[in-house]
């Protein structure tokens, strides 16, 4: 089932972890003491709140974020489960659906979010700073199957590249004709913000 983060507000507990994950990037960093003491002394009240909101851009991402616990069963292709879906049988061929990479989870938490426009270069990018990793598009098409209605508010993508370099996408949405699954050789990559990606946590 879909769960939300909590809105109840920041515990002592979490301020402290963030003081000490500063702490640790502070010491790590070994900035010159006097320019540090001169900072503390003339732009201490500026720093924090540079410091807070940069915290809050990243908790506002964080607040968008919502979790699916999934059970996958594994005993299908690919090819069976997006045969499932309508779809556009001139957009993907048998090279493209072997070029998906695989996976071997069968339960996992999925974390939903978006990231507004990006290239294909910088969704990497995302999901690392989100500590997250994308899952098998196996697993995508399993969920949106089981979930026949999710992406008509949540139209969800994932990204690859195959052997050459190339990129590839599934994206899975409502179209007239109900729950439509694309499959795409990429000639140019770049996305919308409507889109949803899906991640799981790094280990």
């Amino acid at each position: 089932m879909k769960k939300n983060m909590s809105p109840s507000t920041t515990t002592e507990g979490q301020i402290a972890k963030l003081q000490e994950i500063f702490a640790a990037a502070l010491r790590k960093a070994m900035l010159p003491r006097d320019a540090v003491q001169l900072t503390l002394e003339l732009q201490g009240r500026v720093l924090a709140k540079e410091l807070i909101s940069a915290v809050h851009k990243r908790v506002q991402i964080a607040g968008g974020i919502f979790m699916i616990n999934v059970k996958i069963d594994r005993t299908k292709s690919l090819r069976e489960l997006i045969s499932g879906f309508h779809h556009y049988d001139a957009v993907y061929d048998e090279d493209l659906i072997k070029s998906a990479p695989g996976g071997v989870l069968t339960e996992v938490d999925l974390y939903f979010f978006q990231f507004g426009g990006v290239g294909c270069n910088e969704v990497a990018e995302k999901y690392d700073e989100l500590s997250m990793v994308q899952p098998d598009p196996y697993l995508l098409a399993w969920f949106n199957k089981e979930n026949p209605s999710f992406s008509k508010e949540y139209p969800n993508i994932l990204t690859w590249q195959d052997s050459s370099g190339e990129w590839c996408d599934i994206r899975f949405r409502h179209t007239e004709n109900g729950p439509t699954v694309f499959i795409n050789h990429l000639s140019s990559c770049g996305y919308s913000g409507g889109w949803w990606y899906v991640g799981v946590r790094k280990k």
